[in-house]
């Protein structure tokens, strides 16, 4: 049995996220992680999985204007 500590990044397109825009790249706080989909993203044949918690959250969302999404935990 062990244990590890990963950052956790993934990235998916969500062609309802594209924008016009100057900008090519949004990058948002935690507090909008809940309002937008989030993959149910698994370990298979884990035995246990913990999200890491500090006394600030600790994710990042980025989105560009073709509708890509970078999410790391």
């Amino acid at each position: 049995e062990y244990t590890i500590d990963i950052i956790f990044a993934q990235t998916w397109f969500d062609s309802r996220l594209k924008f016009n825009s100057t900008m090519k790249v949004l990058m948002l706080n935690s507090n909008m992680v809940g309002k937008i989909w989030i993959p149910d993203t698994f370990f298979r044949n884990s035995r246990k999985s913990d999200a890491h918690w500090i006394t600030t959250p600790n994710r990042l969302l980025r989105i560009w204007n073709d509708g890509r999404v970078l999410y790391t935990l």
